[in-house]
């Protein structure tokens, strides 16, 4: 694959290339401006980066009612 600028990479992915480049900067990469380019090694690391971001995320804690909470609320209703 050729190597693409910061710009031209986020209009292909369809995000905003300022975000792209803030994303960038924070996964560590050297990259300053929307013309720099990005080669592929760049692109895996900042996938890596993103996928790791996404995964701490979508951590959640779930609560389940017991049946006697469920209980007690329909009786106050």
């Amino acid at each position: 694959m050729a190597n693409l600028s910061v710009e031209k990479l986020g209009t292909i992915i369809g995000s905003n290339p300022e975000l792209l480049l803030s994303q960038m900067k924070e996964a560590g990469l050297k990259h300053s401006k929307l013309s720099d380019e990005v080669t592929d090694s760049d692109k895996k690391i900042l996938l890596d980066f993103l996928k790791n971001q996404q995964t701490k995320k979508t951590k959640t804690i779930s609560l389940n009612k017991t049946k006697g909470e469920i209980l007690k609320e329909k009786l106050k209703e």
